[in-house]
């Protein structure tokens, strides 16, 4: 009974340990690696100071993380030092990429313009004499020894 309940034990904090390294390792550079995209908040100072007053360390670090600081960063600072870094972090605009997709989407859409206007429909004809011809009379069995040859 007692090899039993050992094993059983064994096995959860296995799976225990593998999930809480997991979670780890996927939130370690949320900051850094996420593919999220900021959506643009109205703040002022007056907004900026309410949404850091009475957090405690832990929210004051998801808030930082949020926005985009990385966790070296953060591990860093104190207290105080870590909410006036969240309230230049939240009135700038540096943690906003949507602008910065946006040129990226005009660039593109500029240059996908002149390969349309380069390709003519000349270029894209399909020349018959090199399609092979389909018999449509063809077996299963001689499609096999087809494959296999």
């Amino acid at each position: 009974m007692n090899s039993v309940l050992s094993i059983i034990c064994i096995v959860f904090f296995a799976y225990l340990i593998h999930y809480i390294i997991k979670g780890y390792n996927q939130m370690k550079e949320h900051g850094i690696s996420c593919k999220s995209i900021y959506i643009p908040e109205d703040f002022d100072l007056n907004v900026a100071l309410e949404t850091v007053a009475g957090l405690s360390r832990i929210k004051l670090e998801r808030r930082a993380l949020e926005l985009g600081i990385k966790r070296g960063i953060i591990k860093d600072k104190n207290d105080t030092d870590l909410k006036v870094l969240i309230i230049q972090t939240s009135i700038e605009d540096k943690h906003i990429v949507t602008m910065e997709i946006e040129e990226k989407i005009k660039q593109r859409e500029a240059g996908r313009t002149l390969l349309r206007e380069k390709g003519t429909r000349d270029e894209f004809r399909i020349n018959n004499d090199q399609l092979p011809q389909l018999n449509p009379n063809v077996t299963i069995d001689a499609l096999r020894d087809d494959l296999d040859n």
